[in-house]
């Protein structure tokens, strides 16, 4: 049972990069959101669905990135921070190229 909240911090993690990663495709591939409406009757669907599937597989699994309460606190901010910062240099990318 102890090793259930740091498998699921470790979902957790790889689920946001994952979801930020494919906002950032989606974002640079205009067709993709497109694809994605006709797919799955709403261009954001997918992305819960895939982020939902890695967070319960890897959650499951015995993963374990961080050996205590304090490191796992750490890498949920860690990870929030990259993913915020992905976000907002992607936006000013995209503005700035029209």
């Amino acid at each position: 049972m102890e090793r259930y909240p740091y498998s699921f911090g470790a979902s957790f993690a790889v689920a946001v990069l994952v979801t930020v990663g494919l906002y950032a495709i989606k974002a640079l591939i205009p067709g993709l959101e497109e694809w994605a409406e006709e797919s799955f009757g709403h261009a954001w669907l997918y992305m819960g669905v895939i982020a939902v599937a890695v967070f319960v597989i890897l959650g499951m699994t015995p993963i374990r990135f961080a050996s205590d309460g304090r490191r796992l606190a750490v890498q949920f901010g860690g990870v929030a921070i990259v993913g915020a910062i992905v976000i907002v240099a992607l936006a000013a990318i995209l503005a700035a190229s029209g």
